[in-house]
């Protein structure tokens, strides 16, 4: 399931990378599980290679889950889950399942960040975009 990461992806984080944001970040291509415990929502942090142990120890059972481009967190805590929605977010289907993520996040008291554009990413946009990050992680 690795995805290489857009030109978008990599310029809005050599930006994060040259304003010492990325001490906040958490590694890259981390999975966030969405799941229940007792009725309460919670959401576990894991690498790609733990995913699948995962499945197998709740017999095989698809839960919800999502890679942001970046997330910040503190300790393992995410905080700030940020989407860079490029065009091929722009289909109905994806937005129906990026609606369904966003909820996802709500339940558990997170909004993240999405942030359309258009590609090739302008300087000004990837500007405005790592700005709001960190105004954001400011909070």
């Amino acid at each position: 399931m690795q995805v290489s990461p857009s030109k978008a992806e990599i310029d809005v984080r050599i930006e994060v990378q040259k304003r010492g944001l990325h001490r906040k970040m958490l590694p890259m291509e981390t999975v966030v599980i969405f799941d229940s415990h007792n009725g309460k929502p919670y959401i576990h942090i894991v690498a790609h290679d733990r995913l699948t142990k995962i499945m197998l120890q709740r017999g095989g059972t698809r839960l919800p889950f999502t890679v942001p481009d970046l997330l910040f967190g503190k300790g393992i805590d995410p905080i700030v889950p940020v989407y860079l929605d490029g065009q091929p977010y722009e289909k109905a289907g994806v937005m129906n399942r990026d609606q369904k993520i966003n909820q996802l996040w709500a339940e558990r008291g997170i909004v993240p960040l999405r942030f359309p554009y258009k590609a090739p990413l302008s300087d000004v946009r990837k500007m405005e975009i790592v700005d709001t990050i960190e105004k954001e992680l400011q909070k």
